[in-house]
């Protein structure tokens, strides 16, 4: 049996694992894609999937996050574990018989766009299946990662195989949708030895209506998260009139979370975690994991913005060639979201959900949404993506703002600003190295690998040199651990 420290860590490395999986797979397809299909294939495919994403979030009704909040609270009672499993799994399957018409409706409504939505028809089934956030309620990330690999690369492989031309846009939206619903459905074939069946679960169906209640608090961050990272494509697409325009958008801010969950990872493996000593009421232990998660999300988000500064006109133009100056400029917009969000996303996933505060969460989420629309009405039409990207990130600085001020015994301005002021001047200077090595070498692939490596040895290397606590901590249990290896402990 792990202890509670390995367990946090063994999850994490198999999200790490799959991010970086995630991440080979989507440099490699967001490179042939730009050549393949170009922004206006691209576009097309990214106006669509804002719409159906608005299914996929009304389908999914918050059970997500609130799922994985009830299954951690019962990990260690099997007969409760299942009967919850179970009152959750009718809960999505009535919701979704009373929404999947209306989908139908925005199918036979789609014009030019119909073939492409019945295409995607499969996310919603998708959404119906997922059963990932029972995996992540009982702290198994490891069967959510292999799996989530396995779609990746397994639709990397299709896409390379069968996507041979600006014609074939709607074969790449049917891999996706396609991929999605298969691997949702597969992640079923170890629940039986989790679970007891549903016939023998005794759930209530009373209970379905309080699950209902309760899920529904978390539909509106879900909203909110939907709205900000899918209103925008959809204004765009709406305002600009230009495939294209949405091509360039969908290409920086593919990047752009790819790098966020990086961060939002950690967040998502210590949610469970934070649910469970909470429960226990173990608070000196709450304020230990918590102020190790943000020293760790702060370590890992001011390298990443000064790389993105140093870095992105570079990488852009190798693998996005002729429109990269446009892609590059929104990328550069999107970089401070790195810390913005990393910061909202551990009071909400340390604080907010484990203590069941959703309707302070959802208020502050609302002001932030509300901020979100105004400002894109507004930057839109002025700078295309660059004004959604914009509008994106002060929207995000409100809602940390209004999470900060709330929780002043956890987290502060004060408190921030000296967990990140060396590792702020370790990125400064990790990002001056970076500029003098970009002088005097032309960009290419080789070089833009050297200067990342260099760059997150430089980093690390000097916060090492500065003392930085947290750093140091680490380095000296890292030489424990080779310590009594080479004992043989």
């Amino acid at each position: 049996m792990r202890k509670n420290g390995d367990k946090v860590r063994y999850n994490y490395i198999f999200n790490l694992i799959y991010q970086a999986i995630n991440i080979l797979v989507q440099v490699v397809l967001l490179r042939y894609l730009a050549i393949v299909i170009g922004s206006e294939g691209i576009g097309i495919q990214s106006y669509t999937n804002s719409i159906v994403t608005y299914f996929t979030m009304i389908l999914a009704l918050g059970v997500n996050w609130y799922g994985q909040k009830e299954i951690a609270q019962k990990m260690e009672d099997k007969i409760k574990l299942s009967k919850c499993f179970w009152e959750l799994m009718a809960l999505k399957l009535f919701w979704s018989l009373a929404i999947l018409p209306f989908y139908v409706i925005v199918i036979i409504l789609g014009g030019e766009y119909q073939i492409y939505y019945i295409a995607s028809s499969f996310m919603l089934v998708a959404t119906i299946a997922d059963i990932s956030w029972f995996y992540q309620g009982i702290e198994r990330f490891d069967i959510v990662a292999i799996r989530n690999s396995l779609i990746k690369l397994a639709g990397m492989f299709l896409v390379l195989f069968w996507v041979k031309g600006k014609d074939d846009v709607l074969k790449y939206i049917f891999i996706l949708s396609l991929a999605n619903m298969l691997g949702n459905f597969s992640i079923w074939i170890k629940i039986h030895r989790e679970v007891l069946p549903f016939w023998k679960a005794e759930f209530e169906v009373k209970k379905i209506a309080d699950h209902f209640k309760n899920s529904f608090r978390y539909f509106v961050p879900t909203i909110a998260i939907t709205v900000y990272s899918t209103l925008d494509r959809t204004m765009i697409g709406f305002i600009c009139k230009r495939p294209e325009e949405n091509g360039f958008y969908e290409q920086a801010i593919q990047i752009s979370n790819m790098l966020k969950i990086v961060v939002l990872s950690y967040n998502s493996v210590m949610m469970s975690r934070m649910t469970l000593v909470m429960a226990q009421k173990k608070k000196t232990e709450v304020i230990k994991l918590f102020e190790g998660s943000l020293e760790f999300i702060i370590l890992i988000s001011w390298p990443i913005i000064f790389g993105v500064a140093a870095l992105a006109r570079d990488f852009c133009f190798i693998y996005f060639s002729a429109d990269y100056n446009q892609i590059a400029d929104i990328l550069l917009c999107f970089s401070p979201l790195i810390l913005i969000v990393g910061l909202s996303n551990i009071v909400e996933t340390h604080i907010v959900t484990p203590t069941n505060q959703r309707s302070l969460g959802n208020r502050i989420v609302l002001q932030g949404l509300a901020a979100n629309v105004i400002l894109n009405s507004i930057f839109i039409p002025l700078w295309s993506g660059i004004g959604a990207a914009l509008a994106s990130v002060l929207s995000e600085i409100l809602v940390t703002i209004q999470y900060v001020r709330k929780y002043p015994e956890l987290i502060t301005w004060k408190k921030i600003a000296a967990v990140g002021f060396k590792k702020s001047i370790a990125a400064v200077i990790m990002f001056l190295a970076i500029m003098v090595v970009r002088h005097y070498l032309a960009a290419s692939i080789i070089v833009l690998c050297l200067e990342v490596a260099a760059g997150a040895g430089i980093y690390f290397m000097t916060l090492y040199l500065l003392r930085d606590q947290y750093v140091a901590n680490k380095v000296h249990l890292l030489k424990a651990r080779m310590g009594k290896c080479k004992k043989g402990e």
